[in-house]
């Protein structure tokens, strides 16, 4: 996985930036008893009255509790000085000291506040992220789940398994890309598969990045219409990354294909295949359904098409040359109506990039891909530490429900944070904006 920021610790730093309480971590506790929370590190000190804690209107957090909700949270109530021992309002159940921190809230705060204010944030910031423009469902293979690729053995052929690959620092997942999948085989010829309609006679445009790990890995084409494979096959053995493509017309006539499968296939009983992109065009059609992942113009700044600096085999390109252009923004428009079956989709003017793999230049915001937090706060983020605070800081000062003194104040210091750490990560696209746009020769 990518590097993660626990909830917990974004807590902790939230607490030391905003002034509106204290992180105890459990090494600094004593000892734990019913009405008893001891430290002498925080709460003894001679000059501190009884009621210390209880004037600042205090709340004991403790989300790591063996027990659950209930012993979550108590009201601060007498502090003995002398010894260090702050008093709960109502007795713990749980009176085991186990590995759980604990975190004062002054104010009279609510801890389910906090928990809203990092849900929201995890909306206002954002990450740059690429994905397939295709007619493939879950083309980048970027989502959790496994369920848009149908293995072979469901439909009755080689066993295969069909897996996700989040590994950190992975060779396994291409670069830009969040995850990968992964087809194992049990017997010779296993592949995933997805399945479109087509119209009788027409060309499609395929492609798949691709790494055999183990084995062969074979483009094929299927005419589930007539039960025939079309055309031939392209392969690699190459470990290292590959990029296959096929141009392909379906057959045509009064039994023409009208459903084409796309498999993707490893040819040997054993292989093991790592896959990052595929690529499915009817070259004829100008308008492309976009799921619900780039639901804005927004979310889609722009669209880049890919060439490829080096040719290892026919149709077969070696991945890492890949050169990334931007497609003018005056090719294409979008078609956003919310209320729709189909709600968005890319209407092009031109059907010239059809014969190159497309790429979209997105935006995702990280509670697409994080969170969302909870009462234990484990849940993480892959945002900046420091960016993610000011933004959740931001939020919990913006909340109405949230009232302690100086509040204009402590929300103009998260604005100016949230705006100085967003400078430091800004939105940038990996293809060639300075070179001028071309238009390919189509091959």
């Amino acid at each position: 996985m990518a590097q993660t920021t626990s909830g917990l610790i974004i807590l902790q730093l939230f607490l030391q930036r905003s002034g509106i309480g204290e992180y105890i971590p459990n090494a600094d506790v004593g000892s734990l008893a019913a009405s008893a929370l001891t430290s002498v590190k925080w709460f003894r000190n001679a000059n501190h009255p009884t009621n210390h804690y209880r004037s600042k209107g205090a709340m004991i957090w403790r989300p790591g509790n063996a027990t659950g909700v209930a012993d979550d949270i108590r009201a601060a109530g007498d502090l003995t000085a002398s010894t260090g021992i702050l008093a709960p309002d109502a007795a713990w159940a749980d009176t085991t000291l186990g590995t759980e921190d604990f975190y004062l809230l002054y104010h009279e705060l609510r801890y389910s506040w906090i928990i809203d204010a990092m849900n929201l944030a995890l909306r206002d910031v954002y990450f740059v992220n690429e994905e397939p423009l295709s007619l493939a469902a879950d083309a980048g293979f970027q989502s959790t789940a496994t369920s848009s690729y149908t293995e072979a053995d469901a439909d009755g052929g080689p066993a295969t398994t069909f897996t996700k690959i989040t590994t950190a620092d992975s060779f396994n997942v291409f670069p830009s890309f969040i995850a990968s999948g992964r087809i194992l085989n049990a017997a010779a010829n296993g592949y995933i598969r997805q399945r479109f309609t087509v119209t009788r006679g027409e060309e499609v445009y395929v492609g798949w990045l691709v790494r055999a790990d183990v084995g062969t890995a074979s483009l094929t084409l299927y005419d589930i219409t007539n039960s025939v494979e079309l055309g031939t096959a392209i392969t690699t053995t190459e470990e290292n990354w590959q990029y296959l493509w096929r141009r392909e017309s379906v057959t045509s006539g009064a039994s023409g294909t009208e459903t084409l499968e796309v498999r993707l296939q490893g040819v040997g009983a054993s292989d093991d295949l790592y896959n990052n992109a595929l690529w499915v065009y009817r070259t004829q059609n100008l308008t492309l359904p976009l799921s619900t992942t780039w639901d804005t113009s927004f979310k889609v700044p722009a669209l880049s098409y890919l060439t490829f600096r080096q040719n290892t085999a026919s149709n077969v390109e070696a991945a890492f040359s890949m050169d990334k252009r931007e497609i003018p923004r005056e090719d294409y428009d979008f078609l956003i109506s919310r209320p729709g079956a189909n709600p968005y989709a890319i209407q092009f003017h031109t059907n010239k990039w059809f014969h190159y793999p497309i790429l979209i230049e997105g935006r995702r915001a990280h509670a697409d891909v994080d969170g969302p937090f909870t009462r234990l706060l484990t849940e993480t983020t892959s945002c900046d530490r420091d960016l993610f605070e000011a933004a959740m800081r931001r939020r919990f000062f913006l909340d109405e429900r949230v009232q302690v003194p100086n509040k204009e104040r402590r929300l103009v210091d998260a604005e100016r944070d949230f705006k100085e750490y967003s400078r430091q990560f800004v939105d940038e696209t990996p293809q060639d904006k300075q070179v001028r746009i071309y238009y390919p020769r189509i091959r």
